[in-house]
């Protein structure tokens, strides 16, 4: 957070000085237009033109990613559920396991069939 405001900060100190530095009046000519200004002035419109261009190039990406995030957490939900759900199997064939294990504690209790070998 506080590295953000001071990067802005450094930002904002060397477009000052640059400014400052740039004041020599240039013409533009532009589309049959043609007008004076300063250096710094034309060379910042250029700049936030540039800014606010690539912000709206960028709006439709933005709106395909936030859909995507939202497309991978219902994902990951529905495998969250369905790992759950398994789990749980596991869990209630560990214990029918264990339940049956218990039950044929003695030899006799097998079936001739199954009958440990010696």
């Amino acid at each position: 957070m506080y590295i953000n405001l001071i990067i802005i900060l450094i930002i904002a100190v060397i477009a000052v000085i640059f400014g400052v530095q740039n004041t020599a009046v240039v013409t533009i000519n532009f589309l049959g237009l043609k007008f004076d200004s300063s250096l710094a002035l034309v060379l910042l419109l250029s700049v936030l033109v540039g800014f606010v261009i690539t912000i709206l190039f960028s709006i439709p990406y933005f709106y395909k990613f936030k859909r995507m995030i939202s497309s991978l957490k219902k994902e990951k939900s529905k495998i969250e559920a369905e790992r759950d759900e398994l789990k749980n199997m596991v869990e209630k064939y560990e214990e029918e396991k264990i339940k049956k294990n218990s039950e044929l504690k003695n030899e006799e209790d097998f079936p001739k069939e199954i009958k440990p070998i010696d």
